[in-house]
């Protein structure tokens, strides 16, 4: 059954990146300037915290080692999508009062952003959109001040959605290649990972 779940959710993370980049496609047809859609990987590292219906969990830094980017014009007016797939595991320490665990983590995130000039040469990406993601919490316990385990859960398996709100920038670094930074939070609407992400990206544009 999980790996069922895992295969009907990437059909669905692939399905919408299809889509919008056929949407992408389209507006270039009629005219829209060249060279607005990027290739790219980003790492990143985000502060994490996991609503466990058992009980408190530790706050921590979680290194986001894979992300893949796709992000093209939408109009002529400064609006663009940026999609991202992406997969990251962490530990959260256990305590007397926290509950333990290990967090793997794949998804899809879908915003889009509007162009804000702050300075000459220099543009921001303000964005708003929503993460469709799968993670599974596995070894959940908790230990005594001694490291002993007090007590063990049996792992548990989620799909949730949450709200996201990003700023991004891109600086050139040769004709086809772009350098930028990314900061990005992501509340739960359904589910339990809040995230406050950073990120660096390397982008080919084409």
């Amino acid at each position: 059954m999980e790996v069922n779940c895992l295969v009907k959710n990437v059909e669905r993370i692939i399905g919408v990146v299809m889509l919008f980049v056929s949407g992408s496609g389209y507006g270039a047809a009629l005219g829209q300037p060249q060279r607005t859609s990027m290739l790219g990987y980003a790492i990143g590292t985000a502060l994490i915290s996991v609503d466990d219906p058992a009980g408190d969990t530790d706050t921590r830094w979680a290194l986001h080692p894979l992300t893949l980017i796709y992000t093209a014009r939408l109009w002529s007016n400064g609006i663009r999508y940026w999609s991202e797939l992406y997969y990251y595991q962490t530990t959260l320490d256990a305590g007397p009062t926290k509950i333990g665990q290990d967090v793997a983590r794949y998804g899809m995130r879908l915003s889009l952003q509007k162009s804000l000039p702050v300075a000459p040469g220099v543009t921001a990406w303000i964005g708003a959109g929503f993460d469709l993601s799968h993670a599974r919490y596995s070894t959940r316990h908790t230990v005594d001040d001694e490291g002993y385990l007090i007590r063990a859960y049996p792992d548990r398996d989620e799909t949730g959605l949450a709200g996201i709100l990003n700023m991004s920038s891109e600086w050139a670094v040769t004709r086809d290649w772009m350098i930028g930074a990314k900061f990005e939070h992501s509340v739960p609407i359904d589910g339990q990972i809040t995230e406050s992400l950073f990120a660096m990206t390397l982008l080919y544009r084409y």
